[in-house]
This record gives C-alpha cells, structure tokens and sequence, in this order.
C-alpha cells in the first residue's frame, strides 16, 4: 500500500520503488510505504519491521538498516542463548 499528501503520487511511487529495490537485495519485501505531509518516509516490511526514515537522507538510512540488521539479528540470537 502506497500513502502520500495529495499530489505526491508520482513521487511516492518512485521512492516505492527505489526502496523496494536496496531491500529486495537482502530479501526484504516494501509492504507498506507513506510519506507525511511533511515528506518523512514510513515503511512497513514483511516481516512487521516499521521504519521511520524521516525525510532527510532516506537512501542512505534505509541502506544503513539494510547494513546493519544482520548484526542486529545476531546480538539478539546471542542474548537469548547466554540469558
């Protein structure tokens, strides 16, 4: 699904679209995007993550967490089986 302030469609759909692409590349699939009307960026993924990206730098946010979640994903299995 695809939210925006009305007359950004096109520019939703665009960075719908650029988004999708940098997180397919780590098997993540855009379930939801918005921008406010303040154009900060909003996703939903598949897997339930929400992420705020705000509405500066996006690309390279969105890249960060691409970057990033494995590790995250390995400190959490870690805890759990030191806990």
């Amino acid at each position: 699904m695809l939210y925006g302030p009305e007359g950004s469609a096109s520019e939703v759909l665009q960075g719908y679209r650029e988004m999708g692409q940098v997180l397919a590349k780590d098997k993540f699939t855009l379930k939801e995007a918005a921008m406010t009307a303040r154009r900060s960026w909003q996703l939903t993924l598949n897997n339930g993550i929400k992420l705020n990206l705000g509405r500066g730098d996006t690309m390279k946010r969105l890249a960060r967490f691409v970057e990033l979640y494995p590790v995250l994903q390995q400190q959490a299995a870690n805890r759990w089986q030191t806990d």
